[in-house]
């Protein structure tokens, strides 16, 4: 099921005796976005990413091992995300609000904060990830063009096997003939 395709107030299968009601959809971003649902014999509501809401829809994982939101943003005690930063300190939102706060630590208590005082340190943060997401894309192209280097390799040795096989059936027909001949 394509993540585009789920629709609010629908109530979804996954094919695995699973029922699952969408309530609500939001901060969408790109093809994913927030998504808060409805177990069959359940009143709480759940959240998750939209797109792994639509691999649970096909079946392709279980609940337990489709990502929750709550494992992809760390919220703390008031519903605020959570933004670890790389010198360890944290920017949280609290999202209906629009509002910033900023701790030193995950221990600290968190102050409201201008945003200008933290652009710099979410800046780095992007480059950082960045940095990592293009490293994670050149592994994948290493990887894929080795996986295509393997499977040219592996249907080279096939050619070859099949032809050493013909070399050995049409040796083996030889020897047969000889052998014939000479017993007569």
């Amino acid at each position: 099921m394509s993540p585009s395709a789920v629709k609010e107030g629908i109530t979804y299968h996954n094919g695995k005796g699973e029922k699952r009601t969408v309530i609500l959809i939001g901060n969408r971003v790109g093809k994913d976005g927030e998504l808060y649902y409805k177990k069959e014999h359940d009143t709480g509501w759940y959240l998750m990413t939209l797109l792994g809401f639509a691999r649970w829809a096909k079946g392709e994982v279980s609940g337990k091992e489709s990502q929750s939101m709550n494992e992809v943003i760390k919220r703390d005690q008031y519903g605020y995300k959570i933004y670890p930063l790389l010198d360890g300190s944290e920017v949280l939102f609290a999202e209906e609000d629009k509002v910033l706060f900023h701790r030193d630590s995950p221990e600290d208590t968190a102050f409201t904060t201008d945003p200008e005082t933290v652009y710099e340190a979410l800046l780095d943060l992007i480059d950082s990830l960045q940095q990592q997401v293009a490293q994670l894309q050149e592994m994948s192209k290493l990887h894929n063009s080795g996986a295509k280097q393997l499977v040219q390799d592996l249907h080279t040795l096939r050619v070859d096997r099949d032809k050493l096989q013909e070399q050995l059936e049409e040796r083996d027909r030889k020897i047969e003939r000889l052998t014939n001949e000479l017993g007569e």
